[in-house]
């Protein structure tokens, strides 16, 4: 593994340790109800169709619309805490790959997103929002910022591994992947609008989770066929 790579990881795993201290804190003093274990549990169920490419020795998230929510109705500190515990479920899938390195770039990256995510939607947010329209604009926020830096960090670190450009690699291998984080903070959104009072009501929204799956899952074949047969 390149030194600047390691060196990447180590500062990434350095700030994900800040954060999740500082969420936890705050988690510990401002407790929220617990209906938000419900979307936690939710995001924990989408773990076994987590998808692999090997090729990028990356993991895709499908349960990040759960977290988002989260996110939105109970804040950054809730989200990361819950984030931790979905990113630490990971532990099962990447010991297959049998590479430690993954677990932490992918566990520290996933934290760094949940919570520059979290707060750019809450500081793009209205003071007062009312239904989904008022939502568009953070949503949209939402969903670019957390495309941008788990897609940014993962092609750079890649990049770096595999010696490729990543003017190359990150239009080609990352970009079809912005429809998830749109798809995701959608998802959210609805949950968010209709959740209070019904925490179940999330399951409602599981046909999108699937959409996501499947078209992530259409992605990772393709790459897969792309990279047999460049060998």
């Amino acid at each position: 593994m390149p030194i600047k790579l390691r060196c990447l990881i180590v500062v990434l795993a350095a700030v994900a340790l800040i954060i999740l201290s500082w969420a936890c804190w705050d988690f510990a003093t401002h407790s929220p109800s617990n209906d938000w274990l419900v979307l936690a549990i939710l995001a924990l169920l989408t773990v076994p169709f987590m998808i692999s490419l090997p090729s990028m020795e990356a993991l895709i998230f499908i349960g990040e619309a759960y977290l988002m929510a989260i996110a939105i109705i109970y804040g950054t500190a809730t989200c990361v805490v819950a984030s931790a515990i979905y990113a630490l479920s990971m532990l099962t899938f990447t010991a297959r790959l049998g590479k430690p390195f993954v677990f932490i770039f992918n566990f520290s990256v996933l934290l760094c997103e949940v919570f520059l995510f979290s707060t750019a939607y809450h500081l793009v947010k209205p003071a007062d929002p009312h239904g989904l329209a008022a939502m568009i604009l953070p949503l949209a926020v939402m969903a670019l910022v957390s495309f941008l830096i788990s897609s940014f960090l993962e092609a750079t670190a890649v990049s770096w591994r595999k010696g490729r450009r990543i003017s190359g690699l990150w239009p080609r291998s990352y970009l079809p992947l912005l429809l998830n984080s749109f798809i995701a903070a959608a998802i959210a959104g609805c949950i968010a609008v209709w959740y209070r009072g019904n925490p179940w009501i999330a399951l409602a929204f599981l046909p999108g989770i699937g959409l996501i799956w499947g078209w992530t899952k259409a992605f990772a074949m393709r790459e897969m066929r792309e990279a047999a047969a460049s060998q």
